[in-house]
């Protein structure tokens, strides 16, 4: 039994991960590692962990995707701070039952509340934490296009009810030729 036990984890924790390795770029590419995200940049992998220390250090050198990672750190550990709170009342319960054959039913009505409410909270706090780490990474990727020209270009999107223009196999745009020295770069499209 303890033989397919294992066998199922380990299967399971298989599942979860990928054999993929993206190329080496300043850009983050995010993969599945184990069952949680992993954020691969210049070749190194950052696990954001349970606090999202890992994201932080992924998107280091841009301040706008700092804040950002530094919002999703501040909401799991909060999260983590409150299921705990949660998981401590719930304790808190069963000892005043355990302890007792007619436990006060406003101490064990006050810890049952408390333990439903640390672990709303903790999970809705862990919950609203998650898009705050694909705005660390996307802004992060942004300031590298921005930072080092993206090596593509996409076709703008047509106007509503215009038919979709023609474009060459694969959908990209060949890019603009460069501009003379000392000219003003061509605008980007939105």
């Amino acid at each position: 039994m303890k033989r397919a036990l294992g066998t199922a984890i380990a299967l399971t924790a298989a599942a979860c991960s990928t054999s993929y390795g993206p190329a080496r770029s300043p850009r983050i590419a995010v993969v599945q590692s184990g069952g949680v995200p992993v954020l691969v940049r210049d070749g190194r992998s950052h696990a954001p962990g349970l606090f999202g220390g890992g994201l932080v250090d992924a998107v280091e050198g841009d301040a706008a995707a700092t804040q950002h990672a530094e919002s999703y750190q501040a909401l799991l550990t909060g999260g983590f701070i409150g299921n705990l709170t949660g998981v401590a009342c719930a304790t808190g319960t069963l000892v005043l039952v355990a302890a007792d054959r007619h436990p006060d039913p406003g101490a064990v009505t006050g810890t049952l509340l408390c333990a439903v409410a640390g672990l709303i909270v903790g999970a809705s706090l862990v919950t609203a934490a998650q898009p705050y780490l694909w705005d660390a990474v996307n802004t992060y990727n942004d300031g590298v296009d921005a930072r080092f020209g993206a090596p593509w270009r996409f076709a703008p999107a047509p106007a509503p009810g215009t038919p979709p223009p023609l474009l060459p196999a694969g959908g990209l745009l060949p890019l603009p030729p460069p501009a003379p020295a000392g000219s003003a770069p061509a605008p980007t499209p939105p």
